[in-house]
């Protein structure tokens, strides 16, 4: 083996689907939680009421069932890049 041959087989662009799972969890769990800021922030005109607050925070959450999606996504393209890479090393 000589010097120019590389002895790994990762790609120079770095493993894929890392940043997009990174970025699917980073929504999720910040996704309600903003859903709770700005249902606070929006206040209710009546002191009794949650609505504001509730409908912020199921907004929230969909953005963070949104973010799971992403999440998973991200890890169905790791999973595949992570099968070619053992079907290369058999060989």
């Amino acid at each position: 083996m000589t010097d120019s041959e590389r002895t790994d087989s990762a790609p120079s662009g770095g493993t894929p689907g890392i940043a997009i799972m990174v970025l699917g969890a980073v929504i999720a769990v910040l996704g309600p939680l903003f859903g709770l800021l700005a249902g606070s922030m929006a206040g209710s005109p009546d002191p009794e009421s949650t609505g504001q607050l509730f409908e912020y925070f199921v907004g929230g959450l969909f953005v963070g069932g949104a973010g799971v999606v992403i999440l998973y996504l991200g890890f169905i393209r790791y999973r595949g890049w992570r099968r070619g890479q053992k079907e290369t090393q058999i060989r």
